[in-house]
């Protein structure tokens, strides 16, 4: 699934490769650390997704741990449950429900408390929805996350570095900041760089004792984003 020079997701057309994340959603990449991290909790888990894409993310559901996707294109739904396609959303076992609308807004109407992780997966591209990363929207997600929960960042692009941005607002509030730059890719698996904003009560053991994840360096930071505040600029990849 591609819109200009952009990758949304894959799927293996061979049968027994079809339940397989591909591309940035790789099992040895740093979504399938998330989802290890996440396996540290005893009870049900809930994840927020915001990007859709091809519902690679979805192969990571299972019978504890539901899935909520929210997706602003109603038509990238459609494909995505178009089995001619991709069979993500459709995989036995799968609890995914996927909601279309702004991801901010549709986030903001979620009951306090109802994440245990939030994965924004909107920056990929050479156009960033910038309202999903400012000051305001970070609090927005924390109000969501349950207690030891914690949010992740998916900055794979090819035109900016989004780190600063992440670093100066996890400074601003208080979190600890870890990123993993996979640069691993192989077929059915691209390069992929995710950064973990942890609050005070989170401590995923996987993520900070895995040498793989490091610390964001203070020094990495640009002025605050907040919604009346944003530069793209100053991120470029010159």
């Amino acid at each position: 699934l591609t819109h200009g020079a952009t990758v949304h997701g894959s799927q293996f057309i061979d049968p027994e490769k079809r339940k397989d994340p591909t591309s940035y959603y790789h099992r040895s990449g740093p979504v399938g650390d998330l989802f290890v991290a996440l396996l540290e909790r005893e009870e049900e888990k809930r994840v927020a997704v915001i990007g859709l894409g091809a519902g690679a993310v979805a192969s990571y559901a299972q019978p504890d741990l539901q899935l909520t996707f929210y997706e602003i294109d109603p038509q990238v739904e459609m494909i995505a449950r178009d089995a001619r396609f991709f069979e993500y959303l459709a995989l036995p076992g799968s609890r995914c429900k996927v909601v279309i609308g702004d991801g901010r807004l549709g986030i903001q109407q979620a009951e306090a408390g109802s994440f245990d992780m939030i994965l924004l997966d909107a920056f990929s591209s050479g156009t960033i929805p910038v309202h999903l990363l400012t000051k305001e929207a970070v609090q927005t997600y924390l109000s969501k996350l349950a207690p030891g929960g914690f949010l992740a960042f998916h900055i794979s692009n090819h035109f900016l570095n989004l780190t600063p941005a992440l670093s100066s607002i996890a400074s601003e509030l208080g979190l600890r900041i870890l990123e993993r730059e996979d640069r691993h890719a192989f077929y059915g698996k691209e390069a992929a760089h995710y950064a973990v904003m942890l609050p005070p009560t989170s401590h995923p053991k996987f993520l900070e004792q895995h040498p793989v994840w490091k610390q964001i360096s203070p020094e990495q930071t640009t002025q605050v984003w907040t919604d009346e505040y944003s530069n793209l600029t100053s991120l470029v990849k010159w």
